[in-house]
């Protein structure tokens, strides 16, 4: 009799398990993952798109060719991102992220006219709906200025403390000119 017990217990934790793998697979939440981001970035003016999804919500996340545009026409490409999601604090406190690495970033940043910004001094409830513990990020920043094109290379690391009082260290900066 208790083998019988100890043998369905084991069958039962090894369907969660199984089920919890298979539902927590990324590629099933893509749809969710790209409206989320969307709706959030639909008030700055921006728009999201990533080609691939892979990983688990439970592990890494990773997402390839992803594609941020702006209203004003800045456009960022980033290659691969990988994103682990601090599970524990972001169901019983904040969203955590517990690393965050964005690899091959290109930023092609063009000012237009009509385009405004929400981290100017007038506004003061900024505030970043989440913190990221550690982040790495290596990027090319294409940007014109004075009708001449300037080329840099960035590589950022550190945390970021969001919420209402953002506050951004870095432990890592490293920024050169291709001109």
């Amino acid at each position: 009799m208790v083998h019988k017990v100890k043998k369905y217990l084991l069958i039962t934790f090894i369907i969660i398990i199984c089920s919890l793998s298979v539902l927590t697979q990324s590629v099933l939440w893509s749809n969710n993952i790209k409206s989320w981001i969307n709706q959030n970035l639909s008030m700055y003016g921006w728009s999201f798109n990533a080609k691939e999804y892979s990983g688990s919500l439970l592990s890494t996340i990773i997402l390839k060719d992803i594609e941020f545009k702006s209203q004003a026409g800045s456009i960022i490409e980033i290659e691969r991102t990988a994103i682990n999601l601090g599970i524990i604090s972001t169901i019983f406190n904040e969203m955590v992220f517990d690393l965050l690495t964005i690899e091959g970033m290109h930023y092609k940043y063009f000012k237009s006219e009509t385009s405004k910004s929400s981290f100017s001094n007038n506004n003061p409830n900024f505030s970043i709906p989440f913190h990221i513990k550690s982040f790495f990020i290596d990027s090319k920043v294409t940007t014109n200025i004075n009708e001449k094109i300037y080329v840099f290379d960035a590589m950022v690391g550190g945390e970021l403390q969001g919420m209402d009082s953002p506050n951004l260290n870095f432990d890592l900066v490293k920024i050169s000119s291709e001109n």
